[in-house]
């Protein structure tokens, strides 16, 4: 359950974008045709990866998820797809579960070993579900997948337009949760979430992730090498 969620291509293939859904049911786009299905865990799971199934009426694909290769930024997952559905390695433009996200909607945290029930280091209220693309532990819907948790005052008070004369030019953050920007000249999307310590935040997309702090009126991106600072525009 914890994979649930949108992924995007992150290089070359037909299947250009996979949403699974609390129901087991998949959503997908391959060569700009929609398709549907439903998916299933099989195998082993172990500490790096998941195996699940993608079965559509004509075919079926295997699916491999883990964590994205270690880097600077905010944690995210990764999916390879192998089969019907084609060949391809998509990410998810959100962040991966991790304490603070686990932490800061009700759940706790398994610091060395999983909950021995789930798998999951992040054991919420029994009445919720531990889904990070939705930021955290949330309440079962009657009518689709949950609802991303509320922004914080934090965040509410971040979202707006800043700009800048390095790598990123310009970023839009929205009170929803979503941002774009232009980075080396190319537009980017993505989301954006609280992170620890208050005050900081994890911007991911597809194609990057990254780790942002605000200051009054300026916002300093740290993109691993190197750190830039962005200013608000009013």
């Amino acid at each position: 359950m914890q994979y649930v969620g949108e992924y995007d291509l992150a290089g070359s293939g037909s299947l250009t974008q996979l949403t699974l859904h609390v129901d087991g049911t998949f959503e997908a786009s391959v060569a700009g045709h929609p398709t549907t299905g439903t998916f299933l865990a099989v195998g082993a799971a172990t500490a790096a990866e998941v195996h699940a199934l993608l079965v559509t009426a004509g075919a079926s694909s295997t699916a491999t998820f883990h964590a994205a290769p270690l880097s600077a930024g905010p944690s995210r997952y990764e999916v390879d797809v192998e089969g019907g559905l084609g060949s391809a390695s998509l990410a998810a433009p959100w962040v991966a579960g991790d304490e603070n996200e686990c932490r800061s909607t009700g759940g706790a945290w398994a610091d060395d070993d999983p909950d021995p029930a789930t798998g999951l280091y992040c054991r919420c209220p029994a009445v919720d579900l531990y889904l990070p693309s939705r930021g955290g532990c949330v309440g079962a819907s009657t009518d689709g997948d949950p609802a991303r948790v509320h922004p914080s005052d934090a965040m509410r008070d971040a979202a707006g337009h800043y700009v800048g004369g390095g790598h990123i030019t310009d970023l839009q953050l929205d009170a929803d949760g979503t941002y774009r920007a232009t980075i080396d000249a190319r537009p980017d999307a993505g989301t954006w979430w609280d992170a620890d310590p208050p005050g900081t935040f994890a911007l991911t997309s597809p194609a990057q992730a990254f780790w942002a702090s605000r200051s009054s009126e300026a916002l300093t991106l740290d993109l691993g090498t190197e750190a830039e600072t962005l200013h608000r525009q009013r």
